[in-house]
């Protein structure tokens, strides 16, 4: 009957600390929000309490000797909170216990002791991963605890002493290991759901940042239930309030731009229907009324019966991938608009000297489409020779003039102009220009033909004109001559006729 009785009352005594260990869960959570000390002491308050509480409801052995579960908490309090935590729950159970007096007060101190020193032991050892926290090593401690609680019983008065064991000892090594593997695999467990709780809400934090850097948000909709959930991301790229829910997937369908409502619906059907994930891209109206270009991709899960359980759709916003892909798309028009209308041949070859594309220009010049001449080796157009010299050394192609061959095989002298068009990781490539000089050297040839008959006519209109400047010296000297004759002439008429007079 003494038995059954020891039995029963620490029974509830410890169903007692259950239920009052609950309260350290509630602490646990709210570990990383505060101070690791400040966690500490309010865990070392708490276990200490938790203690007290136990030794003011003990299984009173006799007068002076009582028993409860203050070995399993300050235990515990050491095993998970480590030594602050200890410490506190210890000081404040050993004060308490002195306090209550009685034969049993050094021996309940010492039992105190042991109990956290193990605790503390056994949080070191889990911490340095040497012992592993499991259900077993928990029971070995705790046994441990507890026959070194069996040994404190041999400290008691001589009086006391081999009642307590005879009667105490089967029950406390039987129950108070299975309650402290009970207890503290409750607190693992809270700890352990505490830790995913905080994880999920870190993961759902780095999920929500990143999806605010990337632009992207998500919704999922339960077609059992009809709940319909919205991201914070989609509803920041949608411009919506942070307290908007959109209760409905329709609802949400409805901030497509109508023009290109009827599509996307389009491709939901069918990706509903050949049971696929469905990818397209679409305008969205954003909750201030201007339009975003959305990328989607969205899809259907079943069940072994194939009916839909749940739709989940990731939406990003690609406006500026739009954007500049509608630049890139101006860019290539104004460059293929310059390409085609330059009036000089051009070609563009890749590293292995085929060529990529060429202008219309090129096509009129050497009777080649596009088309045709696309993916063809350089040797179509040049010399063999001129071939590997372009292949070898195409800087030096710089305003050179060479020899080429049409299509129709005639051939004719062009300028060739060499220069590097990208270099990157798959190669360089080179744009060639090349312009018919055939007119030109034609017109050369016929101003050489022209200045060489000038330059003769020249030296043939001189030589003319040579002899007429002789001939109207011999002329002038003849009349000089004539003229001193009359003069001459004159003057002995003059002095004849004066003569006569005299």
């Amino acid at each position: 009957m003494r038995g059954e009785m020891v039995f029963r009352e620490l029974i509830q005594n410890m169903l007692l600390l259950i239920v009052f260990s609950y309260l350290y869960s509630i602490i646990y959570r709210f570990r990383e929000k505060t101070h690791p000390y400040l966690y500490n002491i309010l865990s070392g308050l708490l276990f200490g309490s938790i203690a007290i509480l136990g030794m003011i409801f003990p299984f009173v052995f006799t007068e002076g000797v009582v028993f409860d579960g203050r070995s399993i908490i300050i235990f515990i309090s050491g095993m998970f909170g480590g030594p602050v935590t200890s410490l506190i729950a210890s000081i404040m159970t050993v004060c308490f216990r002195i306090l209550m007096g009685g034969a049993g007060a050094g021996t309940g101190t010492g039992v105190i002791l042991s109990s956290a020193l193990t605790g503390v032991i056994f949080y070191y050892l889990i911490k340095s991963e040497r012992v592993k926290c499991n259900t077993f090593n928990i029971y070995l401690f705790g046994l441990f605890v507890h026959i070194v609680m069996i040994l404190w019983m041999f400290t008691l008065p001589q009086s006391v002493r081999f009642n307590v064991l005879n009667n105490i000892t089967i029950p406390v090594l039987i129950i108070y290991p299975l309650v402290t593997v009970l207890i503290a695999g409750m607190l693992a467990d809270q700890e352990h759901k505490a830790e995913m709780e905080a994880n999920l809400l870190n993961s759902r934090k780095r999920l929500e940042a990143a999806q605010g850097i990337a632009r992207m948000g998500h919704w999922e909709y339960n077609l059992k239930t009809g709940d319909f959930i919205t991201s914070g991301g989609l509803r920041k790229i949608l411009h919506f309030p942070a307290d908007y829910r959109c209760l409905r997937l329709e609802e949400l369908r409805q901030y497509i731009v109508i023009a290109d409502r009827e599509t996307v619906n389009a491709a939901y059907e069918e990706a509903k229907k050949q049971q696929k994930p469905c990818n397209l891209e679409y305008r969205m109206q954003t909750g201030d009324k201007n339009e975003i270009y959305v990328n989607e991709i969205c899809q259907t899960e079943y069940d072994e019966a194939m009916h839909p359980l749940r739709q989940f759709g990731i939406i990003q916003d690609i406006s500026s991938r739009k954007e500049a892909e509608l630049k890139l798309q101006q860019s290539e028009e104004r460059y293929r608009s310059l390409f085609r209308s330059i009036r000089d041949a051009l070609i563009i070859i890749d590293q292995q000297q085929h060529i990529i594309d060429c202008n219309p220009t090129f096509s009129d010049l050497f009777g080649y489409d596009c088309d045709e001449i696309r993916n063809r080796e350089l040797n179509q157009i040049f010399t063999e020779h001129q071939f590997q010299e372009l292949s070898s050394h195409p800087e030096t192609f710089q305003l050179v003039t060479r020899s080429f061959l049409t299509k129709a095989g005639r051939r004719f002298a062009g300028e060739i102009k060499v220069s590097q068009l990208i270099t990157n990781d798959l190669g360089t490539g080179f744009i060639i220009m090349i312009r018919d000089v055939t007119i030109q050297q034609e017109t050369a040839t016929r101003l050489d033909e022209y200045k060489n008959n000038l330059e003769e006519k020249i030296k043939e209109r001189t030589h003319q004109l040579e002899d007429k400047n002789k001939e109207l010296r011999e002329l002038n000297a003849v009349f000089i001559g004539r003229e001193f004759r009359i003069k001459e002439l004159r003057e002995k008429i003059k002095e004849m006729e004066s003569r006569n007079d005299a």
